[in-house]
């Protein structure tokens, strides 16, 4: 690949076209989060784009930019694929995103060092502190802090449960929450217990 090939152009937005048939969907979410990301940091990823303006990758980021009310975009032109070549792209770029996996402990490792921003704003949920489980688990499960009390456990919930989720943390904290958690994992134990004497 040459330099001609990755020459940065700020063209005007509403000359780049999404491609029709991207079967990858961007919620308002998604877009949202991406829109956060811009405002917060500048733009550190390119859209590539075909010849004639069709975007190849970063179809979420020429959202994010609509939403943001930009004029111009930063885009590369890219002439070396054919047909064939630039929807394979499009499917390449999108599922190998996919692939990866976040390391939990590092993750939470940059979490804290990041504390004070709302990281919320990027996708993220916020995280349930979870105590004395490792003390029902006798495993370990997962990496105490000094003092053997708390860690963290994140926790996935249907998107349809999440008005109410997000309406218990707000009357009775996340801590509540979580000691109805233990409660559960709790009587789930003892039935099971109950049930193999």
């Amino acid at each position: 690949m040459t330099d001609q090939q990755m020459q940065i152009t700020w063209a005007p937005i509403d000359d780049i076209r999404p491609y029709g048939q991207n079967p990858k969907h961007h919620s308002d979410e998604s877009i949202n989060a991406i829109a956060a990301s811009i405002r917060s940091h500048g733009w550190k990823q390119v859209i590539a784009v075909n010849p004639q303006g069709v975007i190849l990758a970063g179809e979420g980021r020429w959202l994010a930019a609509k939403r943001l009310g930009l004029e111009r975009v930063p885009v590369v032109y890219f002439h070396d694929l054919d047909e064939t070549g630039q929807r394979a792209y499009r499917l390449a770029d999108n599922k190998t995103a996919e692939l990866s996996s976040w390391i939990e402990a590092k993750l939470r490792e940059e979490e804290a060092f990041l504390d004070g921003i709302d990281l919320t704003q990027f996708g993220f949920e916020e995280s349930l502190p979870v105590s004395f489980i490792d003390d029902l688990l006798k495993e370990d499960f997962a990496t105490a802090s000094s003092h053997n009390r708390w860690f963290d456990v994140t926790f996935t919930f249907e998107v349809e449960h999440k008005e109410m989720i997000h309406n218990y943390i707000k009357e009775h904290g996340k801590e509540e929450l979580a000691d109805l958690i233990l409660s559960h994992i709790m009587e789930g134990l003892q039935c099971r217990d109950a049930e193999a004497r």
